[in-house]
């Protein structure tokens, strides 16, 4: 009896050591291709018989496997972050996400890889942590990478899952720079007067709040709660450019009555901002557009209109004129193509629109009405427009 049992441990020892020598001559032969070795294998994601549906473009199709660790060297070679290997016939796939899976016939098939919100750091799974400057982490299971910002202190937005300086906006205003210089001068011809705050208020975000309340179109703040609001008395037709004008690029503190540290900062409404003809080629709207979109309605095609509306009413409005054009071909062409009114008619003529409407695509900045002065013929977009094109 102790003979035969001598001889079984022998037979185990033998084959133990055949497995180790057979595991690592395959990973000598996998370190031959170029792939990596692997000393750990990855944890199992997921129950038993799945296999992860296979969304990425650079997930690799069912292939024949050394054994598991050569299929898991592979997934690591193409920093693929999950793999499903099948045992009995060394079947192996990768992927590089696995965001859902489903249930196979073959019930050798099994998922290998971190949870979601993991990674494979130093042969074991890790979380994802670190810190949100000016916000707060995602929740762990949506993590892709350390110091994943879910969501952003007031006056900072999401970038690449960083919350980073964004659009400084309180109720319907939205915080510029340089405002003051450009439009200062020319208040007086483009038809404003301004209303003085000498009385302070306790907050940045209370003077904007009874701006707001009473209809004013834009303003600067002063420091110290005190600053001046601008309203319209006279539409005068002139509407200069106010280019340089950009959004304000640091956090604003909206609830203290010195929003700056010091600096004089202004404010514009935000539909007057988007449309309004003085502001439509100013780096403040299309750094606002890029980052927020345009809320204005966006008309691709003469039969987009929404229901009840008619291209010559539209246009009527934009000019501020009962009547103009009765031809709805006309009054559509004028709103996208003349760049008065759209601010983005050069790449909306480069399309097929641009074809039908080629009258008035030939207007320019030198050469503003187009052929036969069909872009000015009804005068230019009114202020209080409404907002029609982005």
């Amino acid at each position: 009896m102790l003979m035969m049992a001598e001889r079984c441990q022998a037979t185990r020892r033998v084959g133990t050591a055949t497995r180790f020598v057979e595991k690592a001559e395959s990973q000598a032969d996998h370190l031959k291709m170029g792939g990596l070795v692997s000393e750990v294998l990855w944890p199992q994601h997921g129950e038993a018989s799945h296999r992860c549906y296979k969304l990425g473009e650079t997930d690799i199709k069912k292939f024949d496997a050394v054994d598991q660790f050569s299929c898991q060297d592979t997934a690591a070679s193409a920093g693929h972050k999950y793999y499903a290997y099948q045992a009995a016939q060394k079947k192996c796939e990768t992927y590089e996400s696995c965001v859902s899976t489903y249930e196979t016939n073959h019930n050798e098939w099994v998922i290998y890889g971190c949870d979601a919100g993991y990674d494979w750091v130093n042969q074991q799974c890790q979380p994802f942590g670190g810190d949100c400057a000016h916000g707060e982490l995602i929740a762990l299971a949506s993590r892709t990478q350390d110091n994943h910002c879910g969501s952003c202190d007031a006056g900072y937005g999401l970038v690449n899952q960083q919350c980073e300086v964004g659009v400084q906006m309180y109720g319907e205003y939205v915080a510029v720079e340089g405002l003051d210089q450009t439009f200062w001068e020319v208040r007086s011809e483009m038809g404003y007067e301004y209303q003085r705050m000498l009385r302070p208020f306790e907050s940045f975000g209370a003077m904007l709040d009874w701006a707001g309340k009473h209809t004013f179109d834009w303003g600067w703040e002063e420091g110290g709660g005190g600053g001046k609001l601008f309203y319209q008395t006279e539409k005068t037709g002139y509407m200069p450019a106010f280019g340089e004008v950009k959004l304000w690029e640091r956090p604003v503190a909206f609830d203290s009555a010195d929003p700056s540290n010091g600096e004089r900062i202004g404010f514009v409404r935000k539909d007057l901002l988007l449309k309004h003809p003085s502001w439509l080629g100013t780096l403040a709207r299309s750094a606002y557009v890029e980052e927020m979109g345009s809320t204005c309605a966006t008309y691709a095609s003469y039969g987009s209109a929404a229901e009840g509306e008619d291209w010559v009413q539209m246009f009527n409005l934009a000019v501020g004129k009962d009547v103009t054009t009765t031809d709805e071909y006309t009054a559509w062409c004028n709103l996208f193509a003349c760049f008065q009114f759209n601010p983005d008619s050069e790449a909306w003529c480069a399309g097929t629109e641009g074809i039908v409407c080629r009258n008035q695509c030939a207007a320019t900045p030198d050469s503003p009405g187009g052929i036969n002065g069909v872009c000015t013929r009804f005068g230019g977009m009114q202020s209080d427009a409404p907002c029609l094109m982005a």
